[in-house]
C-alpha cells in the first residue's frame, strides 16, 4: 500500500499528518506519530490495536469489554485508524481504566515512541494488517502478541485466532503462531439471535416479505424484474444497497423514517440502517444477497430465513453451498421467491439449515473466546 498513512513509508505519513493538522485533526496526527498517553493509575496495560474498518473497531471494542470483565486489574487501550464513535461508546459505557485514540503508523521512531509510552504487557492485533515494525519490536521487547482475525505476522507471535479455514491455512503455512486456535468467526456473536416481530406485525396476514441486498449498480435490473412480477402486487420487498446512500430518491420508503404505520402489499422498503437487519431477517420469507459482509450474512442466518446468493458470496463462504442456491439473474431470484411463497412451510424448513449453522458457529466462537480470555488472564 504505497499511500498507506499508517504504514512505514515516510511521505504518505507526512502528507496525512499535514492534512490532519490543516483540517483541525491534530490529535490524529499526534497519534499517528506514537504520541499516546497511557491511562493513569497502576496495573498492567493491554493494548488492542484495530484498523480502519468498522468491523475491526467493533470487534476491538467487544474484545476490550470482554477482557475488562476478565481482568479488573488491567489498564486497557484501544487504538484505531478511523474513528467510529457509535461502535465504541455503546460497548464501553460504564468502563473505567481505559484509553481510546488514533494509533501509530509503522515508522520506526513512532513505533519506539508508542511502545515506550504504553509499555504494554500484551498487544492484540484485531482484524488489521500486521505492521512489521510494530510486531517485530513488540516481540523483541517480550510483549505478549496475539493476532485476532488478522493475517500471518512477519515474525512468530504467541497465538493466532483465525476467523475461517482459509485464514487458518495461511497461518499453518506461515508457521508463525505459537498456538493456532480453531477457526471461528466472531461476527456471529454480534448478530441478534432473537426474532423481532416489529415489521411482520405491520403487514397483512399472509403477505410475504422478501429482502434483496446488493451493489447499487445492480438494483435497477432487480427493480425491473420485481415490477414485472406478480409478487410486486402481493408481497413486500425490502432493499438494501452498497453504498447504503446510493438508492435514488423516490423509489422507496426508508425504514429509518418509517412511523410504524401499516404496510400494504406492494410496498418497497429501503433498509437504510443496519439496526433494522434483525427485524427484516426475522420477517422475511426469502433473502437474496449479491455479496455481503460477515455481519449481514450471520444476521440473515440467525433470522431463520431462506437464503439465496450470487457467485461472489459463495466464493467468499464456500460452506454456503448446501443451504443457499446460486442465482445470478434477477429473473431467477424472482422465480425462486415465487416458489418459496407457494411453499412457506418448506421454505421455513430449508431456512432452519442456515439457523443451525449460525448456532454451530456461535458455540464454536464461544469456546475460542473462552480460551482467548483465559490466555489473557494468565499473562
Amino acid at each position: 500500500m504505497p499511500r498507506d498513512p499508517y504504514g512505514a513509508a515516510l511521505w504518505p505519513v507526512l502528507q496525512a499528518n499535514l492534512r490532519d493538522h490543516l483540517q483541525g485533526r491534530s490529535g490524529q496526527a499526534y497519534g499517528r506519530m506514537g504520541r499516546l498517553r497511557a491511562p493513569e493509575a497502576k496495573g498492567p496495560l493491554i493494548w488492542l490495536k484495530t484498523g480502519d474498518t468498522r468491523a475491526s473497531v467493533r470487534l476491538g471494542a467487544e474484545l476490550m469489554g470482554a477482557i475488562r470483565r476478565k481482568r479488573l486489574d488491567a489498564r486497557l487501550v484501544l487504538t484505531f485508524e478511523r474513528e467510529y464513535r457509535d461502535e465504541v461508546r455503546r460497548r464501553l459505557r460504564g468502563m473505567n481504566r481505559f484509553g481510546l485514540g488514533f494509533g501509530p503508523c509503522d515508522r520506526p521512531r513512532a513505533v519506539s515512541r508508542v511502545l515506550d509510552r504504553l509499555k504494554p504487557l500484551g498487544l492484540i492485533l484485531v482484524d488489521t494488517p500486521p505492521r512489521r515494525q510494530l510486531v517485530e519490536r513488540a516481540v523483541e521487547q517480550g510483549v505478549h502478541v496475539l493476532a485476532f482475525n488478522t493475517g500471518p505476522t512477519p515474525v512468530p507471535v504467541e497465538a493466532a485466532y483465525p476467523r475461517d479455514e482459509i485464514a487458518a491455512a495461511q497461518w499453518r503455512d506461515a508457521g508463525r503462531a505459537g498456538n493456532l486456535a480453531e477457526p471461528a468467526d466472531p461476527a456471529s456473536l454480534l448478530a441478534e439471535s432473537q426474532n423481532q416481530a416489529t415489521l411482520l406485525s405491520m403487514v397483512p396476514d399472509g403477505t410475504p416479505i422478501f429482502w434483496w441486498h446488493g451493489p447499487a449498480r445492480a438494483w435497477p435490473a432487480m427493480r425491473d424484474a420485481w415490477q414485472a412480477s406478480p409478487l410486486s402486487d402481493s408481497a413486500l420487498l425490502c432493499v438494501s444497497v452498497e453504498p447504503s446512500d446510493a438508492l435514488p430518491e423516490g423509489e422507496r420508503l426508508a425504514l429509518s423514517q418509517w412511523t410504524r404505520t401499516s404496510l400494504a402489499a406492494g410496498t418497497l422498503l429501503w433498509v437504510d440502517d443496519s439496526a433494522w437487519w434483525p427485524a427484516v431477517a426475522s420477517a422475511a420469507l426469502g433473502v437474496h444477497l449479491c455479496g455481503a459482509d460477515r455481519d449481514l450474512l450471520w444476521q440473515v442466518l440467525a433470522g431463520s430465513v431462506s437464503l439465496s446468493s450470487d457467485d461472489s458470496l459463495r466464493a467468499a463462504f464456500p460452506w454456503l453451498h448446501p443451504m443457499a442456491p446460486e442465482l445470478s439473474r434477477p429473473a431467477q431470484v424472482i422465480d425462486h421467491w415465487r416458489a418459496e411463497a407457494a411453499d412457506p412451510i418448506g421454505s421455513r424448513q430449508r431456512a432452519d439449515t442456515g439457523r443451525r449453522r449460525f448456532w454451530e458457529e456461535r458455540r464454536r466462537v464461544q469456546g475460542v473466546m473462552d480460551a482467548f480470555l483465559q490466555r489473557v488472564f494468565d499473562w
